[in-house]
């Protein structure tokens, strides 16, 4: 699918009353917009994890503005890390002035505007961050390398029947979960699924993971959790002891200080989370580790099943 932004028409009226600034096009302005694009990866040919590129999107389009890159900061844009290196995403502010949304729909009869730059794979992943994005198409790319998928889909979305009331005819009714990527194995009895990927973001409560992490286990998936460092693990890891969310409580350290003493994620896995029962079968990875291993590393954290 396809998604292209829009905006307003010319006789709507535009939100927060911001019809004056609206007819002074700056710099500042419209690369608020193509950070917009950015963010879902609607730039053909333009990629923001590029290792050894020196300039970052502000400084292209400065340079071609003949501008100063600070002359295109503004409220509307905000910086966020990824790995080493930080990228632009728009801030919630930025749609409640331009009232800029993805939609799905393009005429029949209109030939793509980027053929040119075929395969282009636009495609917004759970209208989340650029940077929460790029994890999870490196996610995808990766997941394909495996041995046992082959193909992915960014984002995966179900219908949950878990906890549901049966008596209820109708499949719209039922709950939808999403999940950053799902990855496919082609088998003599149909296509099975194999890898469930989530990406979290920064600011995610620890409970959000928790619910993301127990719906994998209502599957016969293995378990892609990449949170955004260490810190976070371990502040998940010390929330689940905290919040007695699992059934064994005498697993975890006595306090939150104790996982540091784990040298690395292999460790934290062997001596930790592989003794948690709704962890079986996922691997928790920071951003960094993910960015620069991918998946070479993945047997050494989870023990994939073989469905044999």
């Amino acid at each position: 699918m396809t998604n292209w932004f829009s905006v307003p028409s010319q006789g709507s009226k535009p939100a927060n009353n911001e019809s004056k600034k609206r007819k002074e096009v700056t710099p500042a302005r419209v690369f608020a917009h193509v950070v917009f694009l950015d963010q879902y990866g609607l730039i053909p040919g333009y990629g923001g994890l590029r290792r050894g590129f020196t300039k970052d999107l502000r400084e292209v389009c400065a340079n071609h503005y003949g501008v100063q890159p600070d002359t295109l900061d503004s409220k509307w844009i905000v910086k966020r890390r990824v790995d080493r290196s930080k990228v632009y995403s728009t801030t919630a502010e930025f749609r409640q002035i331009w009232d800029v949304e993805l939609v799905d729909t393009y005429p029949e009869n209109a030939s793509h505007p980027y053929s040119d730059f075929k395969p282009f794979d636009g495609r917004a992943i759970l209208d989340a961050h650029r940077d929460h994005n790029l994890v999870a198409c490196r996610m995808k790319t990766q997941l394909l390398r495996l041995p046992n998928v082959d193909w992915a889909i960014s984002p995966h979305l179900i219908y949950s029947r878990s906890d549901y009331d049966s008596s209820k005819e109708t499949s719209s009714s039922l709950p939808v979960l999403g999940f950053d990527v799902a990855g496919f194995e082609y088998t003599t009895d149909g296509q099975r699924l194999r890898y469930l990927g989530v990406v979290t973001e920064w600011e995610e409560s620890p409970f959000e993971t928790y619910l993301q992490a127990a719906q994998i286990g209502k599957t016969a998936a293995t378990g892609l959790l990449v949170l955004p460092n260490r810190e976070s693990i371990y502040d998940f890891l010390h929330f689940l002891k905290c919040s007695k969310l699992t059934d064994c409580p005498g697993v975890f350290p006595e306090s939150r200080e104790k996982y540091r003493s784990l040298p690395n994620v292999q460790k934290l896995h062997e001596q930790l989370i592989r003794q948690i029962p709704l962890l079986d079968g996922m691997a928790l990875l920071p951003r960094r580790r993910f960015l620069d291993e991918g998946v070479d590393t993945l047997n050494d954290l989870v023990s994939v099943p073989t469905y044999a």
